[in-house]
């Protein structure tokens, strides 16, 4: 796993070489592991237009699902309705699948837990979670 593509603010990186489904699978329980050890246990997954979204989603929302989290799958929408989604649907956290300015190669994902961005340690502790593969099950 390429540790660059966990940023201040985000999880990116080129989707050919970095995110391979076992990666993106997980991220997925990593993620699914810190909202269910915070209490929680649903979270809203979307994604922009680029094609690597698609399969990007499948892979994060089975990784979610096998760490034991409900999965609310929103489709493809632009980045301010998955924040939207944080304050109006019964929901923990929420991960927006967008490459945003960068080229066609790209992609990544924008992570909210309680209706906050995850940023700097936190999303150093998932790659922690990954690293030691110390995920939930459910």
């Amino acid at each position: 796993m390429n540790e660059f593509i966990f940023r201040k603010y985000d999880i990116r990186g080129i989707v050919k070489s970095d995110f391979h489904d076992d990666v993106v699978q997980n991220l997925g329980r990593a993620f699914g592991t810190y909202v269910s050890r915070s209490g929680g246990n649903t979270v809203a997954v979307s994604g922009d237009i680029r094609p690597s979204t698609i399969g990007l989603m499948e892979n994060l929302i089975k990784g979610l699902m096998d760490a034991g989290v409900d999965v609310k799958d929103l489709g493809i929408l632009p980045t301010p309705a998955n924040y939207f989604s944080m304050y109006h649907l019964d929901v923990d956290g929420a991960v927006q699948i967008t490459g945003s300015h960068n080229p066609p190669e790209f992609n990544g994902f924008k992570i909210s837990h309680n209706q906050k961005a995850f940023h700097s340690e936190q999303i150093q502790d998932l790659k922690a979670l990954i690293d030691n593969k110390d995920f939930e099950t459910g």
